[in-house]
């Protein structure tokens, strides 16, 4: 075991876990988010591990969302596609279905849902094998944190980051991440931070690249394949790609966008497409939308897409349509991405690597992807203080240029990472 002050910490931490165990169980009976975490995590007992056949995995990761595997979805992939053994704990249900859904596509997986409540009789040192275990970004739980310390682990974190952490960069800090044997960082700046903490076995590199990269080269048989956007996307090729904007992963106030005149009269007089792409896609959020819509620009006629309905120019189009946003990415030059204006910007790369110009609210501070095309070049993405000001901010835009660059990325990265798949494979 790698001993040190934050170690010492989890241990305590551990400890205490069993005794708060009793106090947990009576407080359950009384919340019902709790006994529903409680349900989630008995659901193990439904899933066999590789103990149970004495076989060890090859690797393990860790996420806390989909977001995180999305993240470390590539290197998951390689590994299973190269036969070899691999489990996935994760934390939370919002990402439960795409894991069960790996572990029936894969004979090679084993899946496990992380036991907050359920501790000790579900426990991960229990279940695991293998012994490399990656953790994606953040959420540093001590079973985890102790099992990734002991001397015959290799431990990796996968798209580290200090953003916003530099006030608690101390001792405590360096003890963390000074137990993982390598570290990817998010960017260039994370290096830096790393560095500067006295931890310098880290390295940039964004894994998410090669998984969008991935999508996008399958983008036209995938937007092809669904039917209920055949005449959107007729539509969006018989168009100069300038003349495009896409709201992606919007919110209902970020309708206030629209309220600005001349964007209104651009977009009634077919000089400017424009598309929305909620952030949600129940009827709810979708209504809310709409009503957000008509609250900062009653006279602006919009459309939901419908499967066989004809596109009626000069119309925002509502696009509802799951799993395509990435692909839909491809067919605009322009891109403003949602959530800025609220908690945190949602993914920039995607649309960065699909080729667009970048628009985004002022609340960047969680988004490391933010940080990595800005230090490709601040002329990538652009903010969007107030609102109704996106339309002023729209500009000329070198699309096949900017392809050609983002090409490059993809592919050094591409390099890069054969490099390093050679290195976890073997």
């Amino acid at each position: 075991m790698k001993l040190n002050t934050y170690v010492l910490l989890q241990y305590v931490i551990h400890i205490l876990r069993y005794f708060l165990y009793p106090i947990s169980r009576v407080i359950i009976i009384f919340v019902p988010k709790l006994r529903l975490r409680r349900d989630f995590e008995r659901r193990n007992n439904e899933l066999p591990s590789f103990k149970d056949i004495s076989r060890q995995a090859d690797a393990c990761f860790h996420v806390s969302s989909e977001g995180e595997l999305e993240q470390c979805m590539v290197l998951v992939q390689d590994l299973l596609e190269n036969s070899k053994l691999v489990e996935i704990v994760f934390t939370s249900d919002s990402v439960e279905r795409r894991c069960l859904r790996l572990n029936e596509q894969f004979e090679n997986l084993r899946v496990y849902r992380l036991a907050l409540l359920n501790f000790p009789f579900f426990k991960f040192s229990d279940w695991v094998t293998a012994k490399k275990l990656y953790m994606c970004r953040y959420d540093f739980f001590s079973e985890l944190m102790l099992y990734g310390a002991r001397r015959d682990v290799e431990f990796y974190l996968l798209s580290g980051s200090l953003k916003n952490k530099e006030e608690k960069s101390g001792h405590l800090s360096f003890s963390k991440f000074s137990l993982y044997d390598f570290i990817y960082a998010a960017s260039t700046k994370d290096v830096a931070l790393f560095n500067k903490l006295g931890i310098k076995n880290v390295v940039e590199f964004e894994f998410r690249i090669l998984q969008i990269s991935k999508r996008l080269d399958l983008a036209n048989s995938t937007l092809e394949s669904r039917s209920q956007l055949d005449n959107y996307i007729s539509l969006l090729k018989n168009r100069d790609p300038s003349t495009c904007l896409i709201l992606g992963s919007a919110w209902p106030n970020e309708m206030e966008v629209f309220k600005n005149e001349k964007f209104i009269k651009s977009i009634i007089n077919s000089e400017i497409f424009v598309s929305v792409a909620p952030h949600g896609l129940s009827d709810e959020f979708i209504n809310s939308i709409i009503e957000s819509i008509h609250k900062f620009a009653p006279n602006l006629p919009y459309q939901i897409l419908k499967k066989g309905e004809e596109i009626i120019p000069g119309r925002v189009i509502i696009n509802p349509v799951p799993g395509v946003l990435l692909e839909s990415f491809s067919l605009f030059s322009h891109c403003f991405i949602g959530g800025g204006h609220g908690r945190s910007i949602h993914s920039v790369l995607e649309p960065y690597l699909a080729g667009a110009m970048i628009y985004c609210g002022p609340r960047t501070h969680r988004s490391t992807e933010y940080d990595f095309i800005n230090d490709l070049g601040s002329e990538n993405i652009r903010l969007v203080q107030e609102l109704p000001s996106l339309f002023d901010k729209l500009g000329e835009y070198d699309r096949k240029k900017e392809l050609t660059k983002r090409a490059k990325i993809i592919d050094n990265h591409r390099k890069k990472y054969k490099e390093l798949l050679d290195k976890l494979i073997c």
